[in-house]
């Protein structure tokens, strides 16, 4: 009798040990599950974050207030990269930095001309007739900004454009040694 108990003792243990591992191994496969989805999606809303792009569209230029000023008007025009996606400018900030400034720039009122240390939207090229400051597909925006210290002639400066859920770009250039009042920054 005594045998019988023994091995009916021996399975009880047997089947607490399955029981255990068993339950162990759902835990292991659920959190694995739950891991991989979250990974997944990571991957999708980062691949529709960099598909979407803020370019530029054909040169950019400055102004001076006079011929062989310093440029106190950076203007350029920029485009959604890809044809599906809708970028609010609003979000958008600009930083422009030199060898001896470096300042973000506040967001002027649109359509009209910035202050010092501004931006703004100074115009606007779309099939639709959207928000202004959300640049859809197919539209075009000019965009002025007004650094608070003109950049005088000689001088190389870095621009930065961060638009909020897409990628955005940094460009370097240098006003040239003798300037117009409109002339191209390359």
């Amino acid at each position: 009798m005594e045998d019988a108990f023994t091995g009916l003792e021996a399975a009880i243990v047997l089947i607490a040990f399955v029981t255990v591992g068993s339950v162990f191994s759902f835990m292991v496969l659920n959190a694995g599950f739950v891991t991989t989805q979250k990974a997944q999606e990571v991957v999708h809303t980062g691949g529709s974050e960099a598909a979407i792009t803020l370019q530029i569209h054909g040169d950019i230029y400055g102004s001076a207030d006079s011929s062989g000023g310093p440029v106190t008007m950076i203007t350029m025009m920029l485009k959604a990269g890809v044809p599906s996606s809708s970028i609010d400018l609003n979000k958008t900030t600009f930083h422009i930095s030199t060898d001896s400034t470096n300042e973000i720039l506040q967001k002027g009122t649109d359509l009209s001309d910035p202050s010092p240390g501004q931006w703004t939207i100074h115009e606007r090229f779309s099939e639709n007739n959207g928000q202004i400051s959300r640049l859809g597909p197919n539209d075009l925006v000019t965009i002025e900004i007004r650094p608070s210290s003109p950049l005088p002639p000689g001088k190389r400066f870095t621009l930065e454009v961060n638009p909020t859920g897409a990628t955005g770009f940094v460009i370097t250039r240098s006003i040239p040694t003798s300037t117009d009042h409109m002339i191209v920054l390359y």
